[in-house]
C-alpha cells in the first residue's frame, strides 16, 4: 500500500518484479517509461517502496529495489529517498543485476 498524494488515500501497489538473488537477497522493482516515470503517482510509489525496503533491511532481510526505466544506453534504477525523474537521470544509477 502507498498513500496516493493526489487523492489523499491509501492505494494498492503491485511492483512488476520480485527477484530472489543467488546470494539470498531480494530485489523489488517497478518499471516505468516516458510519462509514467514523471507521474506524481510514481513518486508516491517509489518513496513507499523505499520505506518498505528499509523496513525489510531493519528486520535483517537483505532487500534492494526501486523504480526502473529503460533508456537507449541501458536500464536505470532510482532507489533514493526522494524520487525525481528528469531526462538527465539525476539521482539514478545503472541497473546491474
Amino acid at each position: 500500500l502507498y498513500v496516493n498524494s493526489i487523492e489523499n488515500k491509501l492505494s494498492a501497489f503491485y511492483p512488476y518484479y520480485i527477484i530472489k538473488f543467488k546470494n539470498g537477497s531480494m530485489g523489488i522493482y517497478d518499471t516505468k517509461a516516458g510519462i509514467t516515470a514523471s507521474d506524481p503517482d510514481t513518486k508516491d510509489k517509489a518513496e513507499s517502496l523505499n520505506e518498505y525496503l528499509k523496513g525489510l533491511n531493519r528486520k535483517k532481510i537483505k532487500a534492494v529495489g526501486g523504480i526502473v526505466i529503460k533508456e537507449s544506453r541501458g536500464w536505470f534504477v532510482n532507489n533514493g529517498l526522494n524520487y525525481k525523474y528528469d531526462t538527465k537521470l539525476s539521482g539514478w544509477s545503472e541497473l546491474n543485476l
